[in-house]
């Protein structure tokens, strides 16, 4: 998950950034990842970019790659609801 401070957020902007850097997403090693989807808390003047990535340096370089500027970057995990044996990927 990426986080970013958005100032007065604006939806288009933030989802051209999010399809930049799916577009970019290739690694060297040839690493890829998904765009999930996208949170934003305009109260907060923040954004949640979801991503589904291998590794957590893959995702940085493609969120550089494609001027996306965080505050910061960790592993998170989606639990759905009712779901007994939740997936560690987060899907």
């Amino acid at each position: 998950m990426v986080e970013a401070f958005t100032p007065r957020a604006e939806d288009e902007k933030v989802q051209t950034a999010a399809r930049r850097a799916a577009a970019t997403a290739t690694t060297d090693s040839g690493r890829r990842l998904r765009h999930i989807g996208t949170i934003v808390v305009p109260v907060d003047e923040t954004c949640f970019y979801i991503f589904e990535a291998e590794t957590l340096e893959g995702l940085r370089a493609a969120t550089e790659r494609a001027g996306i500027s965080s505050d910061r970057i960790v592993e998170a995990r989606l639990l759905e609801p009712d779901d007994p044996h939740p997936n560690p990927r987060g899907r």
